[in-house]
């Protein structure tokens, strides 16, 4: 017997003018499941009037929020992708290699901020796999290093709404809002796609019965 694994697939088609270096949201997917069960007592379940007191129903509610960020990068020779290669393997490598999954001891406020980009994009792998308390666990880790990190500070906010934790969602959320923006070689304000997703998320939580205001 041969069966084939289910499979699904978002997908965001767009076009975006963006400056070197310079990210870019090109697309943001809010999901919402709700799953419905019920349990009950064989036999007893089905009495009339007296089977409520042998069964129960529950229904369950799962929220994800899936942005997709590009940030390209001009490459005008081999040498230039090779050095951005490696670069990137080895943050993610040094994460890796440290003991007992994430070490304290490791990662501290002198390491490299690579290794923190690296941590949250772990974090939010572990968020789709829902491992929401391993996922903490890195977000918290690539603030240690990087207090600015928008990105870990966001996917807090999102597991802490997860948790019913809205006060602390709206906290992070405010905390990339309050950023100084960042400028240009010529001075202008740049576009900033993570403000906008934390505008975003606050003023869903504010609608979902947030504290936020």
């Amino acid at each position: 017997l041969t069966t084939t694994p289910s499979t699904f697939t978002r997908t965001a088609d767009t076009t975006v003018v963006v400056h070197n270096e310079e990210t870019v949201v090109i697309g943001g997917m809010i999901g919402q499941d709700t799953t419905s069960s019920n349990y009950k007592v064989p036999i007893l379940g089905d009495v009339p009037l007296l089977g409520w007191l042998f069964k129960s129903h529950g229904d369950t509610q799962r929220k994800t929020n899936l942005y997709i960020f590009i940030t390209p990068r001009i490459v005008e020779n081999p040498a230039e992708l090779a050095a951005l290669y490696h670069k990137k393997r080895d943050a993610v490598e040094k994460v890796h290699k440290s003991p007992g999954d994430v070490a304290d001891q490791f990662f501290h406020p002198t390491s490299d901020p690579g290794q923190s980009v690296a941590l949250s994009d772990i974090g939010f792998t572990k968020m789709q796999q829902n491992d929401l308390a391993r996922a903490r666990e890195y977000f918290d880790q690539a603030l240690k290093i990087d207090p600015g990190n928008a990105a870990a500070l966001i996917n807090l906010g999102v597991i802490s709404e997860r948790e019913g934790k809205k006060g602390e969602a709206e906290r992070l959320y405010r905390q990339v809002l309050a950023r100084a923006p960042e400028k240009n070689a010529e001075g202008a304000v740049q576009a900033d796609p993570l403000r906008e997703v934390a505008r975003e998320n606050l003023d869903n939580l504010r609608g979902s019965g947030g504290s936020a205001r």
